[in-house]
This record gives C-alpha cells, structure tokens and sequence, in this order.
C-alpha cells in the first residue's frame, strides 16, 4: 500500500488547460473520491495518476517514489474503467487471471489467487462464463476482480458503476466500502454522484473546471462548505443559494434576500458594505414551515416532492425585485397542498453566507468563520468597509 501526492499538476490539451496546479495528498490506506461535474478535469486527473497521460506540470508521487514519468506497467497501480473492458472472447477465470499471466505468475497460483478473489466477490459459480452470459453488476464484479487480484498498491476506479441501474448500484457501494476497508488498499474514486460520493468516500475532492474547489469529509464538506459552488453542489436538493444586500429595517440591521425576504443580524455579526457582493444559503431541511421562529419570507407552494421517508416541497416567493424559488424538505407527508400559502423560518445557525466574487464561506449568521482574514485574502478582495447602523443596537466588528 502507499500513499499518492500530486504537485501542482498541470494538464492542457492544446490550448486549453483542463487541470490548473492541483496539490493533493492521498493518504495510505484511504478511499478518496474525486467529484465534480462532467468536464471538471477528474477522469484526466486519474489517468495522470494511472501514467496514461502525461503531465504539462507538476510531479506525482506514489509512496516514496517520484512516478511523474514512469510508463503505466512500472507504478503498480489498477485501474477500473466505467465500461468493463472485459475481453470477449475469454471467460470470467480468464480475464480475472490475465494481468497474472501477463506478469508470468505460476499456473498454481494464478488458480489460487484468481479463485480467492472470485469468492471475495461472490463471483465462484459464474467463472466458465463469457462476458456476454452475465449481467452488469456480474461483468463489473469481474472488472473489479481483474484488478484487485494484482494486488496492487493503488486503486483507480473511474465511475465504475454508472451504467448499473440504482438498485444494484445501491448494494455494490455498499460492497465496494466494504472491501476496500478489508483490503486496506490506498483507493482513488472519480464520480459526478454525490451521492456515492457522501457515502462512499473517507474524504471527498471537489473539482470545477479543472481547479480544487474543497478537500475534506463529507459531513465538512456539507455542513461548512467552502464557496458556493461546493454548497450549490452538494445535497439533495441543492442549497438554497440567494442574493442578499445589507440593510436597515426600522434601524434594525440585516440582509435582504433580493427583496423577498429579512434575515436580521445578531449583535456578534460583523456589518458589511453595501457594495461587497454577499450570498446566502440555507439547506432545504434547514427551512421550517411552521414554527416560533419569526419567518423570514412568506411563499406560495408549487409542487410536492413525496418519497415516502421525506416530502421535498417546491415555495415560491414573490417580491419587489423578482421571484425566489426554495426548496424545502420536510420528513413523511407535508401538510400543505399545491397552492398553499407558507411562512418560511430558520434558525440563523443554519444560514450561510458567502461574500466576494467567488462566493468564499464567511460562516453562518450566528457564527463567523474562523480565518476570515485568510478567506478574504484568497478571494483577492479589499476588506470591506464598516457601515455604521442607525438606531441603538451597536454592532461588533470581526474583520
């Protein structure tokens, strides 16, 4: 087993850079799951790992050793592919021994260690049969059979269960989690699912065109994610993400959410400019429709999602400047039809902001960010001016 580090590793092709300076360590042992939308750079970012493609930039590392341009057969690394790429002609026993034969592996063990994987996987009664005689989850079984039974040091495995159907690929998570967990083996995962991705995944890596958006768990990456872009990304239904514009109302300080809706700001909350760009984002589950809370915004319902556990309601909230659409989850049967009228409510702990043009996290409206300064910096913005409130209720400054 080993660790991966990539280096600020750089890919183009032509003149277009499809993967800007990423660093990221993979630890010994973990299951990392790259996850981004479709054209983000992650299938290339595991090929240049795998040595099928060669870096602009950068160097990559596995273990001790510096692979930036060693061939593929020389970095002891598996690769599984989202279409099998089983050969057609041979069968299961076969295609699961060739990488063993191809190395020159005795006869006696190549039967040995081939038949010990089978089981692992629940693939013993089907060895005699070809490709085209078993189901998807089978030829993928197979597939991923092929490149365990190398024993290799690392695993590469590029959306191997996308073309199964979602029951089966359900349970084949579930069987993946697990045997990496037996085996031990430093795994490196690409999907565009976040749902494999959060129950999957030791730590997730989350890429937008071609640049590290946020590297951490999946409970960080949901609950404190790093800019808007990884919150709009992650969950389902997406967070709501709405402009917003510091305010007064009768000398009470808050933010408008685009005229539709008041938020007021705690005594510990920072004020901000009314120039500086600011977003806030609230989870679905995180909205309340009836509660003690004051509400926010007021909304007409439009749709009810039912899903048996939870219901996912569609509110729609109309105001001076446009119309908001949010999306509120609430668990079992809602108690609300189509046409309702609702108060929309939140505990500020659950309301995010973001501010820049990049949409940087600065924490939610009850608890500033840590490292604020370091956000701002990153973002490559002016600290943003202190705007005095009228009115008695003073206000604390955290920049």
């Amino acid at each position: 087993m080993a660790s991966v580090r990539m280096d600020r590793v750089t890919k183009r092709f032509g003149r277009t850079t499809v993967l800007a300076e990423v660093s990221l360590d993979v630890r010994d042992g973990e299951f990392l799951v790259l996850l981004g939308p479709s054209g983000c750079g992650k299938t290339t970012l595991l090929r240049l790992v795998a040595g099928l493609e060669a870096a602009d930039a950068g160097e990559i590392w596995v273990g001790d050793e510096r692979v930036t341009t060693w061939p593929p057969h020389r970095r002891n690394i598996a690769m599984v592919f989202q279409h099998y790429a089983l050969y057609p002609h041979l069968d299961a026993f076969e295609n699961i021994a060739f990488p063993l034969r191809a190395r020159g592996v005795a006869r006696a063990e190549v039967v040995q260690r081939v038949r010990a994987t089978a089981e692992r996987l629940g693939l013993g009664e089907v060895l005699t049969r070809k490709p085209s005689q078993l189901s998807g989850g089978q030829r993928q079984r197979v597939a991923i059979a092929r490149a365990i039974v190398r024993e290799p040091q690392v695993f590469l495995m590029d959306e191997p269960l996308s073309n199964l159907d979602a029951q089966l690929r359900a349970r084949l998570r579930t069987e993946l989690s697990r045997l990496q967990r037996e085996l031990g083996t430093t795994t490196i995962y690409v999907t565009h699912d976040q749902v494999e991705a959060m129950t999957m995944g030791d730590r997730i890596a989350v890429l937008r065109d071609g640049r590290l958006q946020q590297v951490g768990t999946p409970a960080d990456l949901y609950q404190r994610p790093a800019n808007t872009f990884v919150a709009g990304f992650l969950g389902a239904p997406a967070m709501n993400l709405v402009a917003a514009e510091y305010a007064l109302r009768a000398g009470v300080p808050g933010l408008s959410l685009r005229g539709q809706g008041w938020l007021p700001l705690s005594r510990a909350y920072p004020t901000f400019s009314p120039e500086w760009p600011l977003t806030v984002g609230i989870r679905p589950e995180a909205v309340e429709l009836a509660s003690d809370r004051q509400a926010f915004a007021w909304g007409r319902v439009e749709a009810v999602e039912y899903s048996g556990f939870e219901s996912v309601l569609v509110v729609t909230a109309q105001g001076s400047q446009a119309v908001q659409e949010w999306a509120v989850k609430v668990l079992g049967t809602a108690a609300v039809e189509v046409g309702d009228i609702v108060p929309l409510a939140v505990d500020p702990d659950h309301v995010h902001l973001f501010g820049g043009e990049h949409g940087v996290r600065l924490g939610t409206l009850a608890a500033p960010a840590e490292g604020l300064e370091l956000a701002l910096a990153v973002e490559g913005a002016q600290r943003p001016p202190v705007v005095a409130p009228s009115g008695p209720m003073p206000m604390q400054e955290v920049f």
